[in-house]
C-alpha cells in the first residue's frame, strides 16, 4: 500500500516539481516490489536462471509456465503456441516475436507496447486489459 500512496504523491505533484523527481530511483523500487510478486505466484522456482537472450531462438509449442522472463531479449523468437501461464514479461522485449496461437491471457506484466512490438493474429488470447493491435 506504501507504494501505491507514495505513487499517488508523485502523480499529484505539478509538472515542474516532477522534473526534480529520481524516476530511476523509483523505478527501481517498482521493479523490486514487482518481481516479489512475480515470484510469489511462479511456477518455476525463483532461483532457476533463464538465459537472457532468445534472439530469433525458435521456442515454438514448449512450455515456460512461470518462467520469469523479465528484462529478456526475445526480439523475432518464434512463441507460437508455447505454454506461457504465469509467465512474467516485466521489461521484455518482444519486438517482432511470433506470439500467433499463443494464449497469453495468464501472463504477468505484459505490456500493450509489448504486444504492439510482437506479431500475432486472432488466435494469440490476450490478457484482459490489453487489445489486439488492428496490425495483427
Amino acid at each position: 500500500m506504501a507504494l501505491i500512496v507514495e505513487n499517488e504523491q508523485l502523480t499529484a505533484k505539478a509538472a515542474d516539481a516532477m522534473l526534480n523527481t529520481d524516476v530511476a530511483a523509483y523505478r527501481e523500487k517498482v521493479n523490486r516490489i514487482l518481481k516479489q510478486i512475480s515470484h510469489q505466484v511462479a511456477v518455476m522456482p525463483a532461483n532457476k536462471k533463464m538465459t537472457k537472450n532468445f534472439l530469433g531462438k525458435n521456442l515454438s509449442g514448449k512450455n515456460f509456465d512461470g518462467s520469469d522472463f523479465s528484462m529478456v531479449l526475445m526480439i523475432a523468437a518464434n512463441l507460437e503456441e508455447a505454454s506461457l501461464r504465469g509467465t512474467n514479461f516485466l521489461g521484455a522485449d518482444l519486438r517482432d516475436a511470433n506470439i500467433k496461437n499463443t494464449d497469453l491471457s495468464k501472463s504477468l506484466f505484459l505490456t500493450q507496447m509489448q504486444i504492439n512490438a510482437a506479431s500475432g493474429n486472432e488466435k494469440t488470447i490476450l490478457p484482459k486489459n490489453l487489445v489486439r493491435p488492428s496490425h495483427w
